[in-house]
């Protein structure tokens, strides 16, 4: 198999967001400054690329740059799983962001999971 060479993407930017998700990662959000029709044509390529993201302060060697294969983003939940993970995310916050009365989760995740099962009852009566 052939082995299809890479250039580096380099660009001048600078880390202006950072947070946690609730699967345990981090988002960043990285500005450039004005960059070419080349960079914006490589971004665009490696949009949703597993790799390595490299950040140093100005000077940055070849050898600061793993050689390895990036790891897979890899997650022992099912999509399920990381579907309930996320509601109870959005669930704890929309409901109790300061402390104050808790819904039961576990009673919401059975309304919205009964209210998704009369969709897809009344998508599949539909075919019918």
């Amino acid at each position: 198999m052939k082995e299809e060479k890479q250039e580096l993407l380099r660009v001048p930017a600078i880390i202006s967001k950072f947070g946690s998700m609730a699967d345990g990662g981090y988002k960043l959000a990285i500005d450039t400054q004005e960059i070419g029709p080349e960079d914006v044509a490589s971004l665009a390529s490696l949009k949703n690329k597993i790799g390595w993201f490299v950040f140093k302060i100005n000077k940055i060697a070849i050898t600061d740059i793993p050689e390895e294969e990036a790891p897979e983003f890899n997650s022992d939940k099912s999509p399920a799983q990381s579907i309930r993970g996320k509601m109870f995310v959005w669930f704890t916050h929309k409901n109790n962001p300061k402390g104050g009365k808790k819904e039961d989760f576990n009673e919401y995740y059975r309304k919205q999971k009964e209210k998704e099962s009369a969709i897809w009852s009344e998508r599949i009566d539909e075919l019918e």
